[in-house]
């Protein structure tokens, strides 16, 4: 039968049926860190904890934008972003050759599947991690192999097992490895040595992905990054944001580092406008590098750190998970679901109960907030 142009398929054509790859992704995939609850003004009414956003020390938007070199909002950014790469690569003490901008931290970790991945090839991911990592893996058509699962590791000890997932490497050679560093959701960190030796055991035949969305709360100086690995290993891409301790969630920028010559393939494979947003650039321009603000980020968020996880701990039916470097930690009831006691009380988590390796475990991960903030989820957690 020949459609006319003006018709509208059925709901059940297959004008509607995603790739294979989509769709297998889509019946099978992790459901992220869910805070179980859409409707707007639960969110303009609840205590919000359930993000990872720095909501301890927010800009003064006003000042920011006023201090910004802004460009007039009819043009494009710079298809070069030489000045913010300039930028980066001082921050990183790399070339500005070794930098790739994206929308975001997340725009690039579905990029890098997209043009790193041929269908059947295989991807490590230790667990728990952050999921968007498996669902950009997947959407590419790649064999994910985890690394890890169950309880959480005990405190002075790597994210995963280390020998464990250096063998799993070794025997399965993928495509790609991707790690966490700090880990989200658990907050909790690998080690220099723990890098290098799984960098080792990708022995040039992997890619290794180390995401620092969060690093900057551990490490506001950048003395601890993996990207200064970058100028000696090719197979190395270190992934940053601005969302997270820069706390410009909402501006939407990151970047990769790599080896200049592997750089050089990726952005090959870019649109020439590697990011849409003139504004976005401009404001990361002017605010990398402001170490003072990372160094007050840190110490604000280490006090809240210190606030929820001593008086969660005092109460005997928490457990609270290992000790975590950045602005996230994971917690639960011995004997309960948190998600829903705080969801009752106005105080909104993120649930982790489909996070790969922690599937059922009924923990959820929450966001260090002000004071009054974390004092508010402390004070529902007593009436528990």
């Amino acid at each position: 039968m020949i459609m006319s142009s003006g018709a509208v398929p059925s709901a059940g054509s297959s004008a509607i049926r995603l790739s294979r790859n989509a769709e297998q992704y889509l019946a099978e995939r992790q459901q992220g860190y869910l805070s179980r609850s859409t409707r707007e003004e639960d969110y303009r009414e609840m205590v919000r904890l359930d993000l990872g956003e720095n909501l301890t020390d927010p800009w003064d938007m006003e000042r920011l934008l006023a201090d910004a070199d802004l460009p007039a909002p009819h043009h494009y950014a710079d298809p070069s972003n030489a000045s913010l790469k300039r930028r980066i690569s001082g921050i990183h003490d790399v070339s500005p050759e070794s930098v790739l901008i994206g929308w975001s931290a997340d725009d690039l970790i579905q990029f890098l599947p997209q043009v790193c991945i041929d269908p059947g090839d295989s991807t490590v991911i230790p667990v728990p991690t952050f999921f968007r990592f498996e669902q950009a893996c997947r959407l590419a058509g790649a064999r994910v192999i985890r690394v890890g699962a169950g309880e959480l590791r005990a405190s002075g000890t790597a994210p995963c097992d280390i020998e464990e997932l250096c063998r799993v490497i070794r025997h399965e050679a993928p495509r790609m490895v991707w790690l966490c560093n700090p880990v989200n959701p658990t907050g909790t960190v690998y080690s220099e040595d723990d890098i290098r030796q799984i960098i080792g055991a990708a022995a040039g035949r992997s890619i290794v992905v180390i995401d620092e969305a969060f690093m900057e709360y551990h490490d506001p100086w950048t003395r601890r990054s993996s990207s200064s690995l970058t100028r000696t290993q090719d197979g190395v891409i270190v992934l940053r944001t601005i969302s997270k301790a820069w706390g410009l969630a909402g501006i939407r920028l990151g970047y990769a580092i790599g080896s200049p010559r592997l750089i050089s393939r990726l952005g090959a494979a870019r649109d020439t406008l590697e990011m849409t947003s003139a504004v976005s650039a401009a404001v990361a321009t002017m605010v990398l590098g402001d170490e003072a603000f990372l160094e007050r980020t840190a110490r604000n968020t280490a006090r809240g750190l210190l606030q929820l996880t001593i008086g969660l701990a005092g109460h005997p039916d928490v457990e609270v998970g290992p000790p975590s470097a950045c602005n996230i930690f994971v917690a639960r009831l011995r004997s309960g679901d948190l998600h829903s006691q705080l969801l009752r009380r106005g105080v909104k988590t993120a649930s982790l109960d489909s996070c790969a390796g922690l599937e059922g475990g009924r923990y959820v991960r929450i966001t260090v907030g002000p004071r009054e903030a974390n004092e508010a989820l402390l004070e529902a957690v007593r009436t528990i």
